[in-house]
């Protein structure tokens, strides 16, 4: 059965509105955005936050110098390398010259410094040395209105306090030195008279003086291991000022103003321990 006109009219009616509809619609969709629209302000505040966070993370990320060619400081060396030297000695004095005195017995101390490998050092010392027995030497006096000889006795203790610079090798297990020194001396004396079996009272007395002199010796170090100790030997020439003292004694009753004029000159011998400490770190080798 063939469909009537109206109802073909119909059929092309529907084709047509619907190709229309498909023509609107393509066009439509060429027109709108790739992406759906968003509110852009929005998107630009956050950028730039995020971009300023960015900044603030590379920038706290950087050296607070930049570097730079300068060369790296010099660390600290340690300690100076300053040498302690000590020692303590037995000594031993031999009169010279126009002193009367007697041999005498006694002690030194020494203490000096010195630096690195230089071959110096310089130090003070104290020397004490007592006479051993009594000086005996004669003279006169007047007594009971007439000259009598009289013999006198003299005890005596010598202190030195010097001031000394010494040349010595700094590092090595046999160390010869020649120093100089220079200081004062204090004399103690005690001396009595006695004649035709009469003995006066005791006079004592003192004295100031300079002395100064020359001396050298040697010392052998670490004999005992590696504790820095040493064997010292030395010697020192002595050259002094004369001891004048003048002091009231009683004789026989009778009192007298008796004088004691000597040369102190002596030859000292010394024999003891030598200490040894370094503040360089490590210490050097003898």
């Amino acid at each position: 059965m063939h469909p009537s006109a109206a109802g073909r009219l119909r059929y092309v009616l529907v084709i047509s509105a619907l190709l229309c509809a498909s023509r609107h619609a393509h066009a439509q969709s060429r027109e709108m955005p790739a992406t759906l629209p968003h509110d852009a302000a929005h998107d630009n505040g956050t950028t730039r936050l995020l971009d300023e966070q960015a900044e603030r993370d590379r920038v706290e990320e950087l050296p607070a110098t930049l570097p730079d060619d300068a060369p790296a400081p010099v660390e600290h060396g340690g300690p100076p390398p300053i040498r302690f030297e000590a020692s303590i000695s037995a000594a031993l004095s031999a009169p010279l010259a126009k002193n009367p005195d007697v041999a005498g017995f006694g002690f030194a101390v020494t203490y000096g410094v010195g630096w690195g490998e230089i071959p110096l050092a310089i130090g003070i010392d104290y020397i004490s040395v007592g006479s051993i027995g009594d000086a005996t030497s004669q003279l006169e006096v007047e007594l009971m209105e007439r000259t009598q000889n009289a013999e006198r006795f003299v005890s005596t203790r010598l202190m030195h306090f010097d001031a000394w610079l010494r040349l010595q090798p700094a590092h090595f297990w046999i160390r010869p030195y020649a120093e100089g020194f220079f200081g004062a001396q204090l004399f103690q004396g005690r001396y009595l008279l006695r004649s035709a079996n009469q003995e006066s009272d005791l006079a004592q007395a003192e004295d100031w003086g300079r002395n100064f002199g020359w001396g050298a010796g040697i010392e052998l170090v670490d004999l005992l291991g590696s504790t820095g100790m040493s064997l010292t030997l030395g010697m020192r020439y002595v050259y002094a000022d004369d001891v004048r003292v003048s002091r009231p004694l009683v004789l026989a009753n009778e009192r007298l103003q008796v004088r004691y004029e000597a040369d102190t000159t002596v030859l000292l011998f010394m024999l003891g321990i030598g200490l040894h400490y370094e503040l360089a770190d490590p210490p050097q080798k003898h």
